[in-house]
């Protein structure tokens, strides 16, 4: 595999504002999920139970136009290349230690 040396931009901080962007977007993804589909669908089955309406909910779920059984979550999935230290020396160790620090560590 070939080294690559970046022309543009700063690889010195760049990679962590990516990264901080994809936290920030998964955090904003969770809550979208949890006020949308989980919060909002406890207060409808509880809107509907209170005024007797259970027929109508059961209706709901039986034709799939309310998402009553969806029961989904809500994780991240990081993608990381493993890194091994080519030799026994510390500073290979060290070096494969820091790059997985920096792929996934923190």
């Amino acid at each position: 595999m070939g080294h690559f040396l970046c022309k543009r931009g700063n690889s010195s901080s760049e990679p962590y504002i990516v990264a901080h962007n994809i936290l920030l977007s998964h955090a904003a993804a969770y809550r979208c999920y949890q006020l949308h589909f989980k919060v909002l669908l406890h207060i409808t089955i509880t809107i509907l139970l209170r005024n007797g309406a259970l027929t109508l909910l059961k209706k709901l779920i039986e034709n799939n136009l309310f998402q009553g059984k969806q029961g989904g979550q809500i994780g991240i999935t990081l993608d990381s290349k493993w890194y091994e230290p080519i030799s026994d020396a510390e500073e290979d160790k060290d070096a494969a230690q820091r790059a997985m620090d920096f792929a996934i560590g923190w």
